[in-house]
């Protein structure tokens, strides 16, 4: 895929996808369909290359072309900012993310219990008096 200048997505139908994530890391240029989540992956600066799902073959054309026919130096800038971009969906990010959502409902939970124990002591505390 590193030699690829431009990945096609047309898919009708879409998650996250890894190709896309994979292709955009490698600093190769994606023109894709505007399904699922793909919008989330595609750096703001390439948003244009996102096409309706319902795009004939003439326009996914046209649009390969006109990514194609850019200068080599807007090429070289948009790689780097693809491989940046890409960089919010690693591995390593992506752990970070997992386990700070972790902690904030393990705290979350920890003080919901707290609550919910003193709503009992003083419910019960209110029958022996």
């Amino acid at each position: 895929m590193r030699s690829f200048s431009v990945l096609l997505l047309t898919s009708s139908h879409e998650g996250l996808p890894m190709v896309m994530l994979e292709a955009l890391a490698l600093g190769v240029a994606v023109v894709s369909s505007d399904v699922g989540a793909v919008r989330e992956c595609q750096p703001k600066e390439e948003l244009h290359n996102l096409l309706p799902a319902t795009a004939d073959s003439a326009l996914y054309a046209q649009r390969v072309l006109n990514v194609l026919a850019l200068p080599h130096d807007v090429q070289v800038h948009l790689a780097a900012t693809r491989q940046s971009f890409a960089s919010k969906f690693s591995l390593a990010r992506m752990k970070a993310q997992y386990a700070k959502h972790i902690r904030s409902l393990l705290k979350f939970e920890y003080v919901a219990r707290r609550a919910l124990y003193a709503v009992i002591h003083s419910f019960i505390r209110s029958f022996t008096r």
